[in-house]
Formats: structure tokens, sequence, C-alpha cells
């Protein structure tokens, strides 16, 4: 079974992730967003209350 053999796929998958963790991942995290957040209020506006002249 040629899958269980880890030395051609092993090697594989660990430069991958070296270069997902060390290349790119600093890339992606280096842009900033361009919304900035800002604090809403805690308490919600008052609704009018809801008229029902059918019942």
């Amino acid at each position: 079974m040629p899958q269980l053999e880890p030395a051609p796929w092993f090697s594989m998958l660990t430069v991958s992730w070296l270069i997902i963790l060390l290349l790119i991942m600093p890339t992606i995290m280096f842009y900033q967003t361009q919304n900035t957040v800002s604090a809403q209020q805690a308490t919600k506006p008052k609704q009018p209350t809801w008229t029902w002249p059918w019942h």
C-alpha cells in the first residue's frame, strides 16, 4: 500500500505548510480592512407599537 509509506508525501506536506506559514500568512495578515469598527449603542432604540386595525 503506497499511501502508507510516508516518505514521498510527508516531505511535500511539510514543505507546503512551511510555505503557507512563513510566506503567505504574514502577507495576508498585513492587509488592513478599509472599514473601521465603531462602538454601537448598548440599548436598542424604542420602536413604536404596532397597531392591528383588523383585530
